[in-house]
This record gives C-alpha cells, structure tokens and sequence, in this order.
C-alpha cells in the first residue's frame, strides 16, 4: 500500500518468507521482542506481496521494521539483522509513529517499528497492466498507485496485519488478482499481468529473537506481573462512575454524579441543611438519589474455547482446545489448539501459587487466542478449569483480600479472562495434568486426553459437568492479607502518688509510703507528727482530682463555668482541693463536715477509702458507712459504690454465706413417662409418733414411725407403719406393701432433704475459693476450700465439685459451696 501525504510517500507491505533467519546483539539494550518478520519479491507476473497465512493463524506477534521514511525520536539500540548468508544489517534504532487510513480518521494505530537504512528494491518488481483490472476502479484502494513500482518505506508484522484484514474479497477469475478489504483500504493480491519485464527475482528474510540464554532464564523464572493498584470491586464502580460522569461547567465548577451504595433517602432531609451552610449559594443543590447501574456486555457466539491449568512440582502451564459444532451433521468436536508451559522454578514455591501461575499464562495465552479469533468469529462460550480449589478460590475474590504475590497475578488474571469463566474440573480429567508432570514420547504419540481433551468435551455445552465454583467452599485460604490498624494514643503522665495508689489495697499504707515519700524530698521534717497523716491525704486527693476533674480544674482557675454534674454542688477550690460548697456554710459544724471533698464515683483511690472506713467502723452496713464517709467526703454516685464494696468485703460475706443453686438436672424417665401404679417408688420416711400400742392400764406411750411409698408417677401414697428405724422393721413394712400392692420395678434412691430452687447465678470454675456450708457448726467457723475439679452432668451444668481444704479433699454438692465474692 501505498500512502502520499505531501511529497512523501510512505508503502505498506505485509509480506513473508518461511527461510528463517537470525539476529545477532552486540550489547544488552532493553527492547521489546520481535518475532520473526520476513520480506519477498516473487515472479515478475505475480508482483504484489502476500501475508504468510501460518502466521496469521497462530497469531504470532511480529515486529515492524522502518526503511527510508522520515522518523524523529529514535532511541539508539545497538542491534544487528542477519538474513539469508548470514548477511548482515544494522539496526539505526527504534521509534513510535502512528499509521491512519485515507478513507476513516478514526482508524488509527500506533507502533514502535526498528529502523534500518534499506528494506529492498522497488516493488512490484515490473509495470502492472492496471487498464485490464478495470472491476479496481472503483474499489478504495489501500495504495491507488499499485501497479507503479515504488520503494518499501515500511513493513507491518503479522500482528497487526491481522488486525486490520476483513471479510469481503473482491475478484474476477482464477488468473487475475484479488482485492482484500482491511481497515486501510482494499489490497491487491496474487497474479497480475505485466507491462514490461521484471527488474529481477530478490528475496530477503529476517529474523530478530533474543539470545538463547534469555529465552531459557525465562523458562525457569516465575509468571512476573508489574505491582498493580488493588481495589475492591466497590472501589472500582466508583473510580468507573467519576470517571464517566465528572464534567466542569462554564462557571468553572466541577460536578459529578455521587455513588450511594445503598437508598440515599435513609439519609434524611439533608438538602435544606446545606442550602443552610451555603447562604451565599444563588444555585439549587440537586443531589442524586439513584446509584447508576453498570453493566457489563460481554459474550461470544458459534465457537467456544475450553482451557486447562495445572502445576507439580516440576512444571506448570495451561492448554487451550477448541470446541466446534456443526450443525449439518449435529456433531460437537473439540481438539487441540495450543499449548505453554514452564519450568517449576528451583527455589521452592507453594503448590498453590504454582497454579496461579498456571492459570496466568492460560490467561495470558487464552487472551491472544480470543483476540485473533474474534474478529472472524463469534465465541459463544469459554470455559477455564483448574484442579486447584485454592488458585479458584483467589480468582473468585477480590484481589484487595491477598497478599501481594496472589493479588497482582489475580489481577492480572481479571483483567485477561472474566472470574465466573472459571470452573473447578477433577485432577483425572485434566489434560493440562499432562503438561505439568510430563509425558515420554511413545505415550504422548496415541494420548487421547492430551489431543482431543476430556470425553465430556465432545459432548454440547448443556450436558457438560460443569457448576459455578462457590469460593466459601475454601473455609480458610492462604495468602490473606491481615491489615494492620495502628494506633496512637497520648499517655498522660500519671502523678507519682496516684502511681502509688494504683500499685496498693490500703489506704492506711498508701498514706504512710507518701509521708515516706515527703521525707525524702525534705518536705516533711523526720519527727513523727500526727497531722502528718492529714497532709499525706490531702497530698493524695490533690493527685486524684488533677486525673478525674482535670477539665473542671482549669475552668475554676479560668473563672469560667465548670461541667453540668458539678455546676448543682456549688464546688469550689480551696488550698487547691476541690470541695462541696452547699447549704451548711454557718453551721456549727467542722470545716471538712460543711465543704466535704469532692472524689469521683469510680476510681481505686476512692474504693481504697470506702474498704479503710469500712474496717475502721468494723464493717458497718451501707446506710451507716455512707454516713461516716460523708462527714469529710463527698463521693458521687456514693450510695451505689458504697454498697458493691460492702458485698465484695469477705469477712462480711462469711457472716451471711450465700450459696450458688446451678439448674435442676432433667427429670428421671420413670418420672415422666406412663407406667402401672407403684411401679417406680419413692420410699421415706415420717415421724417419730409418739403412739399407746395396746389399751391398758398403765400402758407408756412409745415412739413410732410412718414409712411412706410413693408412686413417682402418678403420686399414689401407700403408708405403713413401722415400730422403730431398724432394717427389720423396715423389711417388715416394705412385705405388707409387697403383699397389697404388688412386685414394683424399681425403688430408687430419693431423698426429701432438697434445698429450695433459687437464682442460678456464674458457672462454678476450677480454682474459685468457696466456703464449705456446715449444718453443724457457725458460719464463720466454715471451712476455706478450692475447688480442685468440677464433674458437670449430662447437660454441660456442674452441680458436684471436689473441694481442697486444709484437711483434705472432698466431694461436695454445689448448693453447699459459697464463692467468696472477691472471685
């Protein structure tokens, strides 16, 4: 083809050679691959060039070379051909420029081509009698000059010369050219005739490849992919939606449409509250409240491509068959279309990103075969399979969820074939099992699996064995990304007495290190004094409330208002001590009394004081303990505080134990399921009675017991009467019911000594220090014990325990136990 713009004219040849040919680098410049590309002249008759449809067919990727046209911007590369002979040329560099057709401007491609001084001589090779290709005329012609001879200003590689051929022929005859419709224009191909005789036969090949030692390194190195940005698909709707929607208006503004993810009206009211906060605004704000629906179009139609991935040890690739119907004789057929594989590298790579990496150069191999196969015809379907649950498992997420290894490949595997083409295919089935664990020769030579793929391949689509691979079937997949939230937080510097206080459980010791302390730093002199309790505590307070009222301290000092919970009590500071102003300022009462200090609710220097008036008092009730404390301090929320610290004083609790009732086990089966009366009995008994055995004279009255039988079942009552609590006379009783009643089935063990049902409160715990109850002796003279094993029952309760004590170990029911409540 040939195109004049100006004085230049630049000619377009897609021509071949199948004489192979070789490049020779003289240095290691980085430059894309080439493959090979090829240049030929041909029977003076036959005068135009032709494509090498072998090429085009495979869809091998050529490099382009620049002859004597016009280029700027050359990057230097030292680089030399060789052709046919070994004759040699070098390479002036490589360039980018972008070719366009005459007839649409909007069909345009850019190349990177390497330059060189000459391609070869003028072309066609002879004068083309174009008075007899008449049914041309018409034809927009890629090159309207093409039966001139013109020199070859650049060569198209077979790669794009296959991007640009279409459909429609245009011809006349056997023995006259053919017209060819690409995107450029229509191409003349085949014989033509010829006005004068040929200049002369040449024929030219080249070929530009890397060194072998490269193309082996990269045999055994890993799929690499460039680190990518990792969003989240959400992410990418958004970045999608701004993208298509950002616009500037003449006012400089500009506007995009917002991405809700959910109903926009659960947001409420938000316009008049904006409008509000921009008065100045003359222009209606307008918010959108419907998210903008993307849809993806995609699909392919009559040809469909089955592929396969897998990966062992040794190696790992991907095999691509082509699935074919037709429909005249109503036959599916599916065979072998091509192949890649790799080397499993030396240093050791997890089993599962070896399959990522298969199922990569599948992707990357089965993007070329779709690219060159969907311009000539409909893919209906493709199908992706892999043995690999863990690789599919990857696919089928994000690419935001792995680590960086997976998720750049996932991505790149996204980005080449769409997630839901992927389905999960057993290890047996697998052709590409082949490619990964090899195969010798002779067994290669009749594989039917490898050839012609699995049986079900041969079969339509809708009974294949296929379903959509569930990624939760993988409970726990490797690689996951755990993100890792940092967080800063500005410690304040506590006062060393507050320190002190959060290190001890008295308060009488805390005050006495602190006057310790005052000593020390010479603030206190050495002699003893009894206000030196008074300066400690005072000392204690102020470190206290500079922690819990540290804002409301500032306000005070500031002269501005203090907080709300303190703005009722009329606080005030006095020798730098908070204090409760209050009613009682001309009462005949001590300072602390009328301005008691102020102390938070919750704080361990305040639990300190209420447990140390506490024993000062000996243990006195709340009402009255709150009393005392209130006399110097004044505690918020005291009532409540006062009361948790008395329930948790131990000595306190040992006076009135309480001890812990678990749920009640299930009922026995003879008590809930239907059986004869007295069948399953209960047998107790009642008494003594004091009964005159015989009337007399004189006769004592003597002591007598009632042995009672009841029915579990239906609570039938048999009662007998029984002289003493002797086994004879109990055997006795138990005959005379026999001889009335009739045999029973079963007399469990029963007991009427059950305690009342109450709250169940916290599952008794090995290591929980409890009072052992006694009937016989005092509460507090109730023994201490651990608990050293629990034994729970059917239900998972525990109602029996083994106690330690100072004596031994004993087994004990729970509702005898009582938990010291400090535990």
């Amino acid at each position: 083809m040939n195109e004049k713009k100006g004085n230049d004219t630049i000619s377009l040849a897609p021509i071949t050679s199948d004489i192979p040919a070789t490049i020779n680098k003289e240095n290691k410049a980085s430059i894309p691959t080439p493959t090979p590309i090829s240049l030929c002249t041909v029977d003076p008759c036959r005068a135009l060039a032709i494509a090498d449809p072998c090429l085009r067919e495979r869809g091998v990727a050529t490099s382009i070379l620049l002859g004597t046209a016009q280029c700027n911007a050359l990057d230097s590369l030292d680089t030399v051909l060789a052709g046919i002979g070994d004759v040699t040329s070098s390479i002036e560099g490589v360039t980018c420029l972008t070719i366009r057709s005459r007839y649409d401007d909007s069909v345009r491609f850019t190349i990177q081509p390497l330059v060189v001084n000459r391609i070869t001589n003028a072309l066609p090779t002879a004068n083309i009698d174009h008075t007899r290709l008449d049914y041309l005329n018409d034809l927009p012609l890629a090159d309207f000059k093409y039966y001139k001879p013109a020199n070859i200003d650049l060569i198209l590689g077979s790669d794009l010369f296959a991007r640009i051929l279409r459909h429609k022929t245009v011809s006349r005859g056997t023995t006259e050219p053919v017209a060819v419709e690409t995107l450029l224009g229509y191409l003349v191909l085949g014989e033509a005739p010829v006005i004068n005789s040929a200049i002369g036969n040449t024929c030219r090949s080249f070929c530009a490849y890397e060194q072998i030692e490269t193309r082996l390194n990269k045999f055994f190195e890993l799929e690499e992919v460039p680190d990518v940005s990792l969003l989240t698909p959400e992410e990418n709707e958004c970045e999608l939606i701004y993208s298509s929607t950002v616009k500037r208006e003449s006012s400089g503004r500009y506007v995009t449409v917002i991405p809700f993810k959910g109903d926009p009206n659960t947001l409420g009211d938000s316009l008049q509250s904006a409008t509000r906060s921009y008065p100045s605004e003359d222009e209606a704000i307008e918010v959108s409240n419907q998210l903008i629906k993307l849809f993806k179009a995609g699909g392919f139609e009559l040809v469909k491509f089955s592929r396969f991935a897998d990966a062992s040890e040794k190696a790992y690739g991907g095999v691509v068959y082509i699935h074919v119907y037709n429909p005249e004789d109503n036959k599916h057929q599916t065979s072998l279309l091509c192949a890649k594989s790799k080397v499993a590298p030396l240093r050791i790579v997890t089993l599962a990103r070896l399959e990522l990496c298969a199922i990569l150069i599948l992707s990357k191999l089965l993007r070329t075969v779709i690219d060159t196969y969907s311009e000539r015809h409909k893919i209906d379907n493709v199908f992706a399979f892999s043995d690999s649950t863990v690789a599919l498992a990857w696919i089928h997420s994000s690419p935001s969820r792995w680590q960086t290894f997976v998720a750049n490949r996932v991505t790149k595997i996204h980005e080449n074939i769409l997630p839901n083409n992927f389905y999960h295919i057993s290890g047996k089935l697998n052709p590409a099992d082949c490619l990964s664990r090899g195969l010798m020769p002779k067994e290669l030579l009749n594989h039917t699996l490898w050839f012609n793929g699995p049986h079900f391949a041969h079969k339509p689509i809708n009974e294949w064995p296929v379903m959509r691979f569930n990624p939760t079937s993988v409970s726990e997949p490797p690689e996951i990304k755990h993100k890792v939230l940092t967080t800063t937080t500005e410690t304040p510097v506590l006062h060393i007495f507050y320190s002190l206080a959060l290190r001890l459980s008295s308060w009488y010791k805390l005050l006495r290190i602190i006057i310790l302390v005052l000593r020390f730093a010479k603030i206190l002199p050495r002699e003893f004094n009894i206000l030196h309790f008074e300066i400690a505590e005072l000392a204690a307070i102020k470190a206290l409330q500079a922690i819990s009222f540290a804002k409301d301290l500032k306000r005070i000092r500031t002269g501005k208002v203090v907080s709300p919970a303190l703005q009722r009590l009329n606080v005030f500071l006095h020798n730098d001590v908070l204090r409760v102003g209050g009613r009682l300022a001309n009462a005949d009462m001590p300072f602390d009394s009328r301005h008691p200090i102020l102390l938070p609710r919750r704080d361990h220097i305040v639990d300190l004081i209420i447990d140390y008036y506490h024993r000062k008092y000996l243990h006195t009730g709340p009402q009255l303990l709150l009393s005392l404390i209130r006399q110097r301090y004044w505690i918020l929320s005291a009532r409540n505080i006062i009361r948790q610290r008395v329930r948790k004083c131990n000595i306190c609790f040992r006076t009135n134990p309480k001890p812990e009732f678990p749920l009640m086990a299930d009922l026995p089966s003879y008590r809930v399921r239907e059986a004869k009366a007295f069948c399953h009995t209960g047998i107790d008994y009642a008494g003594p009675l004091y009964i005159i055995p015989y009337r007399r004279r004189g006769v004592h009255k003597i002591k007598a017991y009632v042995c009672l039988f009841v029915c579990l079942v239906t609570k039938a009552v048999h009662i007998e009467l029984a002289s003493d609590l002797s086994t004879e006379a109990f055997l006795n009783a138990l005959k005379r019911f026999l001889s009335r009643r009739g045999p029973v089935g079963r007399v469990p063990t029963y007991s009427s000594n059950s305690s009342k049902m109450a709250k169940t409160g916290k599952p008794i715990q090995k290591g929980t220090v409890v009072v052992l109850k006694s009937d016989n002796s005092a509460p507090l003279d109730w023994p201490l014990g651990v608990i050293d094993d629990v034994h729970p029952g059917k239900d998972g309760v525990v109602r029996v325990v083994d106690v330690r004590t100072a004596s031994g170990v004993y087994r004990r029911p729970v509702v005898k136990l009582c938990p010291l409540p400090n535990q």
